[in-house]
């Protein structure tokens, strides 16, 4: 009896045996595979991190591009406003010497109208004398 007990133990641990092999084979194909994925995954990663970084380049180029149009459509303005200004400067300049040239004219012929009446009053009032002296 001995023997067969033995005899079924062996098989008994043959089996066990022959089940860890098939479990193991079936955990090495899983673990193929879970390999594969985790490469598939980790290449994917790489690829997505690379179009992220494209992506932040392109938006940061485009962004200097713009701020570079809108500086030089400012400046543009900017100089556009300023002409205007020294147009208008020069023009307020010209106003202003013409008024001070008409000024002056005006103080010249005030003058001289002063000293024309200065005359006359002075002539009236040597004749005024002489005329008085004369009915005296």
């Amino acid at each position: 009896g001995s023997q067969v007990q033995l005899q079924r133990r062996i098989q008994s641990l043959r089996a066990e045996q022959e089940q860890i092999k098939q479990t193991a084979m079936l955990n090495s194909a899983e673990n193929d595979k879970l390999e594969h994925r985790q490469a598939e995954l980790e290449e994917h990663l790489k690829l997505m991190h690379e179009k992220l970084q494209s992506s932040r380049r392109d938006a940061t180029r485009k962004f200097q591009l713009r701020m570079g149009e809108v500086k030089a459509d400012a400046d543009k303005k900017l100089q556009a406003t300023d002409s205007v200004l020294l147009k208008i400067k020069k023009n307020v300049e010209k106003k202003l010497a013409i008024s001070a040239q008409h000024r002056q004219e005006f103080d010249e012929r005030y003058q001289a109208i002063r000293s024309q009446h200065k005359q006359l009053v002075g002539q009236l009032k040597g004749r005024h004398t002489q005329q008085t002296q004369e009915l005296e």
